[in-house]
């Protein structure tokens, strides 16, 4: 399916949603989140092919020791996107705000062990 189509796909949910929304503000949540889901289901697999290059240029260039941190962090920060709105659609944006909180600190955690090897690059240069 083309952008136009998946564009169609998620305004035809969010006018699903309204209209259910009338009927029952609990349906409408459902349908919301089940669009989501399945939205960001097609986005996983519309990535395929760009992880897929990411997967073959980490395992034979000077990225190889780079790329696992850099999918993970790229998991965390979709991850955590898709629970926050799916959050700040059943209205809780407290709790979406957190879990946006607690994925940048899993990245900055993931970034660590590279932070300190570029350190350790750039003093060995500068030394």
């Amino acid at each position: 399916m083309t952008t136009i189509g998946w564009c169609g796909a998620a305004i035809a949910a969010a006018s699903a949603a309204l209209l259910v929304r009338g009927q029952s503000k609990d349906a409408s949540t459902v349908v919301s989140a089940l669009a989501a889901v399945f939205l960001t289901g097609a986005a996983i697999s519309a990535l395929a092919p760009a992880l897929s290059f990411m997967g073959e240029t980490g395992d034979t260039g000077t990225l190889a020791e780079y790329m696992p941190t850099l999918l993970k962090a790229l998991a965390v920060a979709c991850c955590t996107a898709v629970t926050a709105d799916v959050c700040r659609d059943v209205g809780d944006t407290s709790i979406a705000s957190r879990v946006e909180l607690f994925g940048r600190a899993q990245i900055v955690l993931l970034a660590l062990p590279l932070a300190r090897e570029l350190i350790q690059s750039a003093t060995a240069l500068l030394s």
